[in-house]
């Protein structure tokens, strides 16, 4: 079984709109996409202003698929951490990491490609994002990535906190089984970037230190980030 796991919060009550209008969007596509049995919205509450959870378990009460989820912690470790374990005891065995703002690369078609990889001994498949092709050294992020379960839970989950947690995980995994993650390229699709001031800003800052980042957490996980695109196969 497949879920999809978006994160959603707001830092500020005035954001609470925009926040809320773009996962009922993200939940509207989901509900499209029948290979993902369930859509979940992470809401890290040690970076919301308190009153997301509640607003979003009133705004997608009609879709089926969509369940919010609180929990504490660093958005990018603990608190996603606590959703994957609960994933995993509850037999799911891919998941699929996403950002809302990604929501238009995402259908039925490239859910069976990724799962079809899958199939053949990958852990890991990555969506190229097109947007960020000037941004990053390595291409598989969590904007756009599928995991699978039990590979992830071996190699010890997420524990970065510098906002790129795909990195040293996705090193572990190839380290214990190989060449095994692949990119799915030639998507279609176009990101949706928060129009506040916000979501601007943070989409600013995340171009702008991603290289820096990712090559600073591969170095934490003892690699290189060129050693470790060396082990991602490139599938159209």
């Amino acid at each position: 079984m497949v879920c999809a796991l978006f994160r959603s919060y707001a830092k500020e009550a005035k954001l609470l709109d925009e926040v809320v209008k773009r996962a009922v969007e993200t939940a509207r596509r989901m509900q499209e996409i029948p290979s993902v049995t369930k859509t979940c919205f992470l809401v890290p509450t040690d970076y919301d202003f308190g009153g997301t959870s509640h607003a979003l378990d009133e705004a997608l009460l009609n879709f089926s698929k969509a369940d919010v989820v609180s929990a504490e912690g660093h958005h990018s470790s603990f608190a996603i951490n606590v959703v994957l374990k609960d994933l995993a005891f509850h037999n799911f065995t891919h998941v699929l990491i996403a950002s809302n703002k990604a929501i238009s690369y995402l259908d039925e078609d490239v859910v069976r490609r990724a799962m079809a990889q899958f199939g053949v001994g990958m852990r890991v498949v990555g969506v190229r994002i097109k947007e960020l092709d000037d941004v990053h050294e390595m291409q598989i992020e969590n904007t756009l990535a599928f995991w699978e379960l039990n590979a992830l839970k071996r190699v010890g989950w997420f524990d970065s906190e510098v906002g790129v947690e795909e990195i040293t995980p996705l090193i572990r995994i190839t380290r214990k089984y190989g060449q095994c993650a692949a990119l799915i390229s030639g998507v279609d699709g176009q990101l949706s970037i928060r129009h506040s001031e916000d979501g601007r800003n943070r989409h600013k800052e995340v171009k702008e230190t991603k290289r820096e980042r990712q090559e600073k957490e591969a170095q934490r996980a003892g690699k290189t980030i060129e050693w470790l695109n060396r082990h991602i196969e490139i599938v159209e």
